[in-house]
């Protein structure tokens, strides 16, 4: 079913993934206290969009390094295909991450968003196993030690990066209030 979503257009598979990295920023810079602070709903958006893009970044550069055979063979139009539509697989965890966090006042934020990420890059390793037609255990090792280390990064960065929504407000207030 990817597979056919994917080979239609690129341009409403990259929608979802921003859309669902975005969901996931927002999630995790959430404030239960301040629930529409716009510092961290800006900087959740910033920070998912980031993560979104380097790990499509690092999917698609690794899984070329290790796959330029099939890359000469079919092009790279196909392994780009295969990051896309095992990105998409990250929807599904956001709109649970977003009704845990907003219906449910759940804070699963760091745990979501890793299973989300670790579930797509199996699914970019299965795509890319579809794609070439045979199986190959090096993209799903390659795939998954991408999605550990994304998953690792989000997880042990986060408690420093929290911080910085309310110290960018503290210095928007100091500004602001010097202008007066």
């Amino acid at each position: 079913m990817l597979q056919e979503i994917s080979t239609k257009s690129k341009r409403p598979n990259r929608l979802i993934q921003r859309f669902s990295f975005i969901l996931f920023g927002i999630c995790a810079f959430y404030n239960p206290v301040d629930k529409w602070n716009p510092y961290n709903i800006l900087f959740g958006i910033l920070i998912g969009l980031l993560f979104g893009f380097l790990l499509r970044l690092f999917l698609n550069s690794l899984l070329n390094l290790f796959n330029r055979k099939s890359v000469k063979e079919k092009g790279k139009t196909n392994l780009r295909r295969a990051v896309n539509s095992g990105l998409l697989f990250t929807l599904p965890f956001a709109i649970m991450l977003t009704i845990a966090t907003f219906y449910l006042n759940w804070s699963v934020a760091r745990e979501c968003i890793c299973a989300g990420v670790m579930a797509a890059g199996t699914a970019a390793a299965i795509e890319m196993t579809n794609i070439k037609g045979k199986q190959q255990i090096r993209d799903t090792i390659v795939t998954s030690l991408v999605s550990f280390l994304f998953s690792f990064l989000w997880t042990s960065s986060f408690v420093y990066i929290a911080s910085v929504p309310s110290v960018i407000q503290g210095a928007v207030t100091v500004v602001m209030a010097n202008m007066k």
